[in-house]
């Protein structure tokens, strides 16, 4: 008998506090379908990704981006 338990995986991206607005922080994420790569600042090639079922990209908007829409 299949199994139909499953379980999906979102990442919401938060705004900068206020502590990270004062201090100058840059945004080293970007959110692209059902991807989110994190971008190391001090090595712009390096960039690590990851995939989720659901991303929120909470800077722009608080909808969550599926599969092939943002």
């Amino acid at each position: 008998m299949p199994n139909t338990d499953s379980v999906k995986v979102a990442v919401r991206v938060r705004p900068f506090n206020q502590r990270e607005k004062d201090a100058g922080s840059k945004c080293v994420i970007s959110v692209n379908s059902s991807t989110t790569s994190i971008h190391d600042p001090k090595n712009p090639s390096h960039v690590k990704s990851f995939t989720f079922d659901l991303a929120y990209w909470s800077h722009k908007t608080n909808q969550p981006i599926l599969g092939g829409t943002q």
